[in-house]
């Protein structure tokens, strides 16, 4: 997967137009779902299921990324008996599972490519449930130069910023700072 050049985030100097309404309820308070168990879009049926072709709207990747990611999920809980919840403390268990798989920092087949996918998704649903985070630019035929902006005006790259923990491992900030860092951030603006 590509994007893992591209810098954590970046400042918008004008921050760009998106829609003044999520696709997702926001999580209220304390409340932390299940990766596992993520809510779809309103209106959006199990039926709709593409987890194959990249999607070319944003709902279509709010769907996908939902659907992995509960794929995701379950995978932890039956597999590495991990309840994945959609916080930093998910984030958290994210992160050692990539060092584990990756542990020469390199994807080397389709299902490693896969791996990483899922795992891009489970951080971009995230960043839209936890920090207002909307997908902005979902042109590029790379996932890991897909735009995602976290209000009022920062610019990141999900599936980027776990392509580059991959291939960085700890010689840079890991997830839960960076989730914790556009956390902040999004608080002071």
């Amino acid at each position: 997967m590509h994007g893992a050049s591209l810098p954590p985030y970046e400042h918008e100097a004008t921050p760009p137009r998106i829609p003044k309404a999520p696709f997702l309820p926001r999580s209220i308070g304390e409340a932390v779902e299940l990766a596992e168990h993520l809510a779809l879009p309103p209106g959006v049926g199990e039926h709709e299921r593409r987890l194959t072709a990249l999607p070319t709207t944003v709902l279509e990747a709010r769907v996908q990324f939902t659907l992995l990611a509960r794929e995701l999920g379950l995978d932890y809980r039956v597999n590495r008996g991990v309840v994945l919840r959609a916080d930093p403390g998910g984030i958290e268990a994210m992160q050692s599972a990539l060092l584990e798989i990756f542990p020469d920092h390199f994807v080397h087949s389709i299902d490693d490519a896969y791996e990483l996918r899922r795992h891009g998704a489970l951080l971009s649903e995230i960043l839209a449930r936890k920090l207002g985070g909307e997908w902005f630019d979902i042109t590029p035929s790379e996932l890991g130069h897909w735009v995602m902006i976290i209000p009022p005006d920062t610019r990141v790259w999900p599936f980027g910023r776990v392509a580059r923990f991959v291939a960085m491992g700890h010689k840079e900030r890991d997830l839960v700072s960076y989730f914790l860092e556009l956390e902040g951030r999004a608080r002071r603006r």
